[in-house]
């Protein structure tokens, strides 16, 4: 939805009303106070927290802008900073864009902080509280923290698969 808006909602709404509108057109003062009437509507209705989301939006197309009128693209953006940057912005995806983009590309597979940004996920998303996983024991997503060889995409698929098992904590 909207040229893959990572808002929910009526957030997503506001984005497709901006992205279908055509950009090589000259807007006058007139067009413009009725498309800004009009998008001060739409944001009126939403959340403060969905506002914030179309905020920051609004900002990173600023900045992907700002880059690609330069010649650099998401990927070159990204990897500039020593990859710090990389797991600053990925890590606030959440699961299905996260997958999105790593279905999208080898590069973004590939990343040495691909693994690090699935184990946040899992974290944000599952937290200290612990699952029924296969096979068959209780754990918590973060207790493999350790184990060099986890496959954080892996694991985190495990937990979402666990989620409907009961909880430790309910028991």
């Amino acid at each position: 939805r909207g040229g893959g808006c990572p808002l929910p909602g009526r957030g997503a709404l506001v984005f497709e009303h901006m992205l279908a509108a055509p950009q090589d057109v000259v807007v006058g003062s007139d067009d413009r106070d009725a498309a800004l009437g009009r998008l001060l509507a739409e944001l009126e209705s939403l959340s403060v927290a969905d506002i914030w989301r179309v905020r920051l939006y609004a900002g990173m197309l600023g900045v992907a802008h700002e880059e690609r009128s330069h010649g650099r693209g998401l990927v070159e953006f990204l990897d500039g900073e020593g990859g710090g940057l990389a797991v600053a912005v990925l890590s606030m995806l959440d699961v299905v864009a996260l997958a999105r983009l790593g279905r999208s590309g080898r590069h973004w597979r590939s990343m040495p902080q691909w693994s690090e940004i699935w184990f946040l996920l899992g974290v944000r998303d599952f937290g200290k509280r612990r699952r029924l996983v296969p096979p068959g024991r209780f754990e918590r997503f973060d207790e493999a923290m350790l184990d060099a060889d986890v496959d954080w995409r892996l694991r985190y698929l495990r937990f979402s698969a666990a989620a409907h098992c009961p909880s430790i904590e309910s028991s």
